[in-house]
C-alpha cells in the first residue's frame, strides 16, 4: 500500500510509470495493433497464458475491461480496470490490517482475562465455584388475541432458586420484561424452570436440563403455551436467553482460540494480496485477478445462499447438539453412514421395483467421498445435494402414486408389496435426513470460506 508519508509527485510519478509497464502490455495482447483490443485477441493472450476460459467467462471477463460497452477495449480502459483492481486490493488490504490488529488486541484482552482465572478450580463435573447462569427474560408475545392476559408474571426456578419476574411495559399486546437474571449453579443435575403465570393461574412451564448445554455460548429459548384443549393452537411465546458460564478460563480460552484463528486467516489473505499487488502490472496477473472476481462472483446463476438459511441450519444443529447432549456434530461421516444405508435400500428397490437410478446416485457420491473430495468440497456438495434431492423426489412420487390395483391375494404376495412399500418408505426418510445433512454441511463450509474459518 502506499506510505502515508508519500508526497503527490511520489504517487504521480508511480502512476505514470506503471502506465508505461500497461501500456506495453496493452501493445503485447493487441495483435492486430489497431489499438484496440477485442475478445478473440483477449481469448489467445489467456490461452497462450495457461487461462482456458470458455465463451460465458471471456465474455464477463471482457465486460469488465470494456468500460463503454462498444465491443473494444482501448488503451486508456485497460489502464483503468488496473487502476480500479488497485485502489480495491489497497483498501482490502487496509480493511485485513485493521481485521489482524482487531483479532490481536481481543486476543490480548482475553488472556489478561485467563490470567486472573488461572488458578480456577473445577470439581468432578467440570464447574467452578463461580459457576452461574445469565438468563435474560425478554418478552412474552400474545399468540391468540381472543384470550385476554392481564398480569402475565413469568418464575424461574432452579433448586432452592425462586424469583418472579413482574412485566416493565405492554407493547401492543406483548408483555415486555428485559430482566437479566443471575444464577449460582451447583450441579450440572439441576434443572432450570420457567412457568407463566397470569393472576394466580399457572399456563405452562418448561424445564431445561443443565446437562444439556454443551458449551457457554449463549441460547436462544423459546417456550410455546398451547391451548389444553387444542395443543396445536398457541397461545403464548416466552422469549429467553441463556448462557451457562462453568468456568472463565474455558470459556475466555475458546474465544481467544477463535480470535487467534482470525487473525491467522487474515494474515495469510494479506500476504496472498499483497503478492498479487506487487505484481498487478504484469498484464496477466491483471487477467488472473478479473478470473478470479469472475469465478467467485454470487448471485445471477449461482448457487446464492439467504442469511435465514444459515439461521435456520443453526437452530437445526443447535436443537440436535442439545437433545443427544452433544459437543459438536459430525455431519460428514453422518452423511457416509446415511450413503450406505441408501446403497442397501436402493438395491432392495432396484430388485422390486427396477429403480436403477435410485441405486446408481448414492453408489457415485460415495465414490466421490472417497477419492479425492477435499479439494471441490463446497462445488460437490452442490451437485450432491442436487442429486439426492433428485432421488428424493423419485422416491416421493413412487409412494404417492404406486399401483394399488392389484387384487389382494391374501398370501404372499400381499407381503411382498407390504415389504418393498416399507423399504421405500425407510429409504425415503434416510434421503430426508441426508438431503438435510448435505444442506447444513455445505452451508457450513460456505461460512467457513467467507469468515476465513474452516468449521
Amino acid at each position: 500500500t502506499l506510505d502515508s508519508s508519500a508526497t503527490k509527485n511520489d504517487y504521480e510519478e508511480r502512476i505514470e510509470k506503471q502506465a508505461d509497464i500497461l501500456k506495453q502490455a496493452f501493445r503485447e495482447i493487441d495483435k492486430n495493433h489497431d489499438e484496440n483490443i477485442d475478445q478473440e485477441e483477449l481469448f489467445t493472450f489467456l490461452k497462450e497464458k495457461g487461462r482456458n476460459v470458455n465463451d460465458d467467462t471471456l465474455s464477463k471477463l471482457f465486460k469488465t475491461l470494456d468500460f463503454d460497452q462498444n465491443g473494444t477495449i482501448s488503451v486508456n480502459e485497460f489502464i483503468k480496470s488496473y487502476l480500479k483492481n488497485l485502489s480495491e486490493l489497497e483498501i482490502y488490504l487496509q480493511e485485513l490490517e485493521k481485521n489482524i490488529e482487531e483479532s490481536k488486541r481481543e486476543s490480548d484482552a482475553l488472556t489478561k482475562e485467563m490470567e486472573k482465572y488461572q488458578n480456577e478450580r473445577l470439581n468432578n463435573e467440570g464447574l467452578s465455584n463461580n459457576s452461574h447462569l445469565l438468563v435474560n427474560i425478554a418478552r412474552v408475545e400474545v399468540q391468540e388475541v381472543r384470550n385476554n392476559f392481564g398480569n402475565v408474571e413469568v418464575k424461574v426456578l432452579l433448586d432452592d432458586y425462586n424469583q418472579v419476574v413482574q412485566y416493565s411495559r405492554l407493547e401492543n399486546r406483548d408483555f415486555i420484561f428485559d430482566k437479566n437474571l443471575d444464577i449460582p449453579v451447583q450441579s450440572r443435575n439441576q434443572k432450570l424452570v420457567f412457568e407463566i403465570w397470569d393472576r394466580n393461574t399457572e399456563l405452562g412451564k418448561s424445564e431445561v436440563p443443565l446437562s444439556s448445554i454443551t458449551n457457554q455460548e449463549e441460547y436462544e429459548l423459546d417456550l410455546e403455551i398451547t391451548n389444553e384443549l387444542n395443543d396445536r393452537e398457541v397461545l403464548l411465546v416466552l422469549r429467553t436467553k441463556v448462557t451457562f458460564i462453568w468456568s472463565f478460563y474455558q470459556k475466555y480460552d475458546d474465544q481467544r482460540s477463535l480470535f487467534i484463528k482470525k487473525a491467522e486467516k487474515s494474515e495469510e489473505m494479506y500476504r496472498k494480496t499483497k503478492s498479487i499487488l506487487d505484481n498487478l502490472d504484469k498484464p496477466f496477473n491483471l487477467m488472473s485477478v478479473q478470473l478470479d472476481k469472475i469465478k467467485n462472483q454470487k448471485g445471477g446463476g449461482g448457487w446464492k445462499t439467504s442469511a435465514k438459511e444459515y439461521e435456520v441450519a443453526d437452530k437445526i444443529e443447535g436443537q440436535i447438539k442439545s437433545t443427544l447432549n452433544m459437543k459438536s456434530v459430525k455431519w460428514l461421516p453422518f452423511i457416509r453412514i446415511l450413503l450406505y444405508a441408501s446403497i442397501g435400500l436402493s438395491f432392495i428397490n432396484m430388485l422390486t421395483r427396477a429403480d436403477f437410478i435410485n441405486m446408481l446416485i448414492p453408489v457415485y457420491i460415495l465414490a466421490i467421498f472417497s477419492s479425492s473430495f477435499s479439494s471441490k468440497l463446497l462445488d460437490n456438495l452442490k451437485i450432491f445435494l442436487i442429486a439426492a434431492t433428485a432421488t428424493l423426489a423419485t422416491d416421493l412420487l413412487w409412494l404417492m402414486f404406486r399401483d394399488s390395483s392389484n387384487v389382494s391375494d391374501g398370501g404372499g404376495e400381499d407381503g411382498i408389496r407390504g415389504f418393498v412399500y416399507f423399504t421405500s418408505l425407510i429409504s425415503f426418510i434416510a434421503k430426508i435426513l441426508l438431503v438435510g445433512s448435505l444442506w447444513i454441511q455445505k452451508l457450513k463450509i460456505e461460512r467457513g470460506n467467507s469468515e476465513g474459518i474452516n468449521e
